[in-house]
């Protein structure tokens, strides 16, 4: 099983919004574990208007659900084949 760790959180993002903070682990997306960075962009790819993600908070431990509002957003560019 992968996670992805926050690094950074932009004032203003959509993350910052949704209550991700540096430090953060991310476990899950759309309710599917990660299985690695392809595990997100997919569903950043998938356009829905928010991400469900399930966060390990380090600040207490615990695992919470968090939204990400995506509305807006233009999905990311394809990488050139």
């Amino acid at each position: 099983r992968s996670v992805l760790r926050v690094v950074e959180v932009i004032a203003g993002s959509p993350a910052q919004k949704g209550g991700l903070e540096p430090g953060d682990v991310i476990v899950a997306v759309g309710g599917q574990p990660l299985a690695g960075p392809q595990t997100m962009e997919a569903a950043l790819r998938a356009g829905r208007p928010a991400l469900d993600l399930l966060v390990l908070n380090v600040r207490n431990g615990e695992s919470t659900p968090v939204e990400v509002s995506l509305a807006g957003m233009a999905a990311p560019a394809a990488e050139p084949a």
